[in-house]
């Protein structure tokens, strides 16, 4: 999937839910989005990213001028994390970044 993406620099939608996405399937994916694709909405939620997947896909938020919608809902990553997320965001870019539901409190 992440060479897909770098080779699509058209795609403006990726809907990857509930398809057991590793942290390592994630990190691959991040790795894409700093590429200079068109990706602006990304939904992984229900997948198995954790941690250092979600850590992946937030370094790739500071270097991506595109996308405007991240769903990683149902992922098993800790407040911590969660916290980078957020704060990786940028307001005039990223809009949304759902975390709903992903379990881990510390």
């Amino acid at each position: 999937i992440g060479e897909a993406l770098k080779a699509n620099g058209a795609l403006r939608t990726l809907n990857l839910r509930n398809n057991q996405i590793s942290s390592v399937g994630a990190a691959a994916i991040g790795e894409a989005l700093k590429s200079r694709g068109m990706l602006r909405w990304l939904h992984l939620n229900s997948n198995q990213i954790g941690d250092p997947g979600a850590a992946a896909i937030g370094e790739a938020l500071k270097a991506n001028g595109m996308l405007t919608h991240l769903d990683l809902t149902d992922n098993n990553i800790s407040q911590g994390v969660q916290a980078r997320l957020r704060a990786a965001k940028r307001p005039q870019l990223v809009l949304y970044v759902g975390l709903a539901s992903c379990l881990v409190t510390s």
